[in-house]
């Protein structure tokens, strides 16, 4: 396991050697055999997620598949994402841009771009934005989403099945009208999004279900669509993106999830997640030794942490373990924990942040894993940076070889050589700015 702290930013430059990999092989589509050498990428991004969460930063809570992402691969301690609230910061994500340049109308018009603007849940992903799914599509990677989306609107003249709070899922209306929105938010996250497929889409949160019995964390439904992706990718040559968005550690309680019936989804009746689901009653033992304030956290991070095994498991069964990046992100820090002393940097970190501007909100966990490779590199940097989440889907396209239209000013040049200046760090706040970063 490699730290990469406030003292040590030169190990930075470790990140980028999935998608240098310098041989030909990896920068070009086709090798001599004809077949594609270039690497797959999943992300997968958590909700809410606090240092304390995981035990390879030190947390309380076993998380053993994350915590080998992070033995086998990297640790950041200084990642960044561009906002402390969920919408913008997957914006940020998703388009490589800061979420002050949204063009959705509704933004535009609360947020002209003579003023100053303001970062809530107000960043949307529109049909003509450029976004990462987009630009690895145009270049021949088949690219999927599944579980949180919640960076976009329903489009005017949209009709959405109507749902009473008490409706019953299992009934066959219920689950008819549950069928047909699960197509209509999959076909909204292809067209805005630009993602080839889309599986078990959750809109925005659990909680703001219409139908009250179906407001819990339905982890082997999220799960399904995830591995139903890369289940199609078995035997394929094209290279693969797949943009993982967990609802963990958000609200409602994950405590009251394992009571709950989970082949009732939000797309209908499917008893096939129970093929998904962790054993529950070995977690609710577990849970009985945990203080109640801890519960609904150790609750969701078991479930989130067992999804990782899922993909890293079907992975190797595809034969796409040796050639896939994965990267686990949380979309931003949260509220009123000391989180983490760590012993071997001699410092701590207070997460006080959501929608806070400064360093407490936007401070995240982030574990990259490269693939296992052939032969030896050897880099040098002078000028280490840190890591900002705008840039991440920057540098996926840059060091695959890619051109990212309207990409941002990123840190890949850095990494690529030690002369590069030091760039000016912009905060991304979530109340009125006083600089523009348009």
């Amino acid at each position: 396991m490699k730290y990469l702290s406030l003292r040590s930013f030169r190990s930075l430059l470790l990140i980028m050697i999935p998608f240098t990999v310098i041989s030909s092989g990896c920068l070009s589509e086709k090798n001599e055999l004809g077949n594609d050498q270039r690497l797959n990428f999943i992300i997968i991004y958590t909700d809410e997620l606090q240092f304390s969460d995981l035990g390879c930063y030190g947390g309380k809570i076993p998380t053993p598949h994350i915590d080998q992402l992070a033995r086998e691969g990297l640790m950041f301690t200084r990642a960044y994402t561009t906002a402390s609230m969920c919408t913008p910061s997957r914006y940020s994500v998703l388009t490589g841009q800061f979420p002050g340049r949204c063009t959705a109308d509704s933004f535009l018009k609360d947020n002209p771009v003579s003023e100053p603007y303001n970062i809530a849940w107000n960043t949307w992903i529109t049909e003509d934005k450029i976004t990462l799914a987009r630009v690895l599509g145009n270049h021949g990677f088949v690219t999927g989403m599944a579980g949180k989306w919640h960076v976009g609107s329903i489009p005017a003249g949209t009709e959405l099945p109507a749902f009473s709070a008490d409706d019953l899922p299992g009934e066959a209306e219920t689950n008819r009208k549950l069928s047909e929105q699960q197509q209509i938010f999959r076909e909204l996250v292809r067209t805005r999004g630009g993602f080839d497929e889309a599986h078990s889409v959750v809109w925005s949160n659990y909680d703001n279900h219409q139908v009250e019995s179906l407001r819990f964390h339905n982890f082997p439904w999220m799960a399904k669509g995830a591995i139903r992706f890369l289940e199609n990718r078995k035997g394929k040559e094209d290279p693969f993106f797949l943009y993982l968005a967990t609802t963990a550690v958000h609200g409602p309680n994950h405590v009251a999830d394992l009571d709950r019936d989970v082949t009732f989804t939000p797309a209908g009746k499917d008893p096939s997640v129970l093929s998904y689901q962790m054993n529950v009653d070995s977690l609710k033992k577990l849970l009985t030794d945990v203080k109640g304030g801890q519960r609904h956290r150790y609750a969701g991070m078991a479930q989130t942490d067992h999804l990782v095994g899922l993909v890293r498991k079907k992975l190797k069964e595809i034969g796409k373990e040796g050639r896939t990046v994965i990267m686990f992100m949380a979309d931003h820090n949260m509220q009123g924990h000391l989180v983490v002393t760590y012993d071997w940097a001699q410092y701590a970190i207070a997460a006080f942040g959501q929608r806070d501007r400064h360093e407490e909100g936007m401070l995240v966990s982030f574990v990259p894993l490269r693939p296992r490779t052939r032969g030896r590199m050897s880099f040098s940097l002078k000028r280490p940076r840190k890591r900002r989440a705008e840039e991440t889907a920057a540098f996926r396209a840059v060091f695959s070889g890619l051109p990212f239209p309207e990409a941002p000013r990123t840190c890949c040049p850095c990494w690529k050589g030690p002369n590069f200046p030091r760039g000016k760090w912009i905060s991304s706040p979530m109340a009125k700015t006083i600089i523009s970063t348009r």
